[in-house]
């Protein structure tokens, strides 16, 4: 099993048996826990952003050729942020994810 500390030192990246439709990501928030956000992805961007966070708790991966391609985890409710207005940005995962 690898530590948490140890599956940060992988590279995010992508399953290529996966069509671009089927890599998703899903943010999970409960009454049962509101301090805390659960985060399903299995995009590239987004596995990145997770495993560069210092507050993220992984709780699932899955490895292909070294590459992280898909994470599951926790991170406090505190690092995700809505915003009221655009970014000018092409890649609309910025808008979002910061």
């Amino acid at each position: 099993m690898i530590t948490a500390t140890e599956l940060k030192e992988f590279k995010a990246g992508e399953d290529p048996e996966m069509l671009d439709y089927e890599k998703e990501c899903f943010i999970h928030i409960t009454k049962d826990d509101p301090k805390e956000i659960y985060v399903t992805s299995s995009i590239k961007t987004t596995t990145d952003y997770l495993l560069n966070n210092p507050h993220f708790k992984p709780e699932r991966h899955y490895l292909k050729n070294d590459r992280v391609v898909h994470l599951e985890g926790r991170l406090p409710i505190s690092c995700l942020r809505f915003r009221s207005n655009d970014v000018n940005s092409m890649n609309y995962l910025s808008r979002i994810i910061s």
